[in-house]
């Protein structure tokens, strides 16, 4: 996008972690709450878009405007399947006697916010009072900002922040959010070997880095081989599987497929989606 637009203007915001004093970190760190601040750090701006480090655009960010509705406080979105991680965001709910919005609760690792309408709301003071008046909530920061802004959060579409692991079901991803995904440190999974995922994650940095796979991935380049071969060798078979009537109905045929990007979606593995598609070089 920078390339496309010519306009590469990068601004360092210090915060004041003092603010933080008493809280409890999240996984070692308090930065997490830094996610609270933006709306005091950028007074100039209406909106603005936030993506956890762990995110890839595989489409034009600028698609983001279409979601700058001064109604709506802010966009997000979370997998509604049931998984280990909601039970725990909403058993805390039930336990402290808040009512949870199971509909519009959104992970924080990627929004776009409503700057204005947080300022005007007063949410950055608003999320700090409630941390402190609850102890240890699920996910901080994360249910700080779903309780606060309760009644004006709104879902993207799926294809904006889908998780890495549901990808490949979804038509034309904008985003993937590779949540809790080992990218500098891949693992060999016996079941499918080298995701169709961690290929597309290798590209990116390959192409704009020109990193190399055990630089990016802490893998050897035969490891590499190997496990995107036996990728190709399992889907095949799961694929020959598919189509026949008792085998096909398997759980293990069904898991395999998931994480196979459908064809339509093939060109996210092509060197031309970070050239031709990404860059609007020729």
């Amino acid at each position: 996008m920078v390339r496309r637009t010519g306009s590469e203007r990068f601004h360092r915001h210090a915060v004041d972690v003092a603010r933080f004093e008493g809280l409890p970190p999240w996984k070692g760190s308090i930065a997490t709450y830094a996610r609270l601040c933006p709306p005091e750090l950028l007074p100039d701006l209406d909106w603005c878009v936030y993506a956890d480090g762990d995110t890839l655009f595989v489409d034009d960010p600028l698609g983001l405007t279409d979601f700058f509705d001064p109604s709506v406080g802010l966009w997000g979105w979370d997998s509604d399947e049931p998984s280990p991680v909601r039970k725990v965001i909403f058993d805390w709910f039930e336990a402290n006697g808040l009512e949870a919005d199971r509909q519009n609760h959104i992970c924080s690792g990627f929004m776009c916010l409503n700057l204005r309408w947080m300022r005007e709301h007063d949410v950055t003071q608003r999320c700090f009072d409630f941390l402190r008046a609850y102890k240890d909530p699920a996910y901080i920061d994360e249910t700080a900002l779903n309780v606060v802004c309760a009644g004006h959060i709104r879902l993207f579409p799926k294809r904006w922040g889908v998780y890495a692991l549901q990808a490949c079901t979804v038509d034309r991803p904008a985003l993937i959010h590779y949540i809790s995904e080992p990218l500098r440190h891949l693992r060999f999974n016996p079941k499918i070997g080298y995701r169709d995922t961690s290929r597309l994650w290798y590209g990116f940095v390959r192409h704009e880095f020109g990193l190399t796979i055990r630089q990016a991935c802490g893998i050897s380049p035969l490891n590499w081989w190997l496990g995107r071969a036996y990728n190709r060798a399992i889907t095949l078979a799961a694929a020959v599987c598919a189509k026949l009537p008792l085998l096909g109905r398997l759980g293990a045929v069904r898991t395999i497929r998931s994480h196979v990007l459908r064809p339509q979606n093939r060109y996210l593995l092509s060197p031309r989606l970070w050239t031709e598609r990404w860059h609007g070089e020729p």
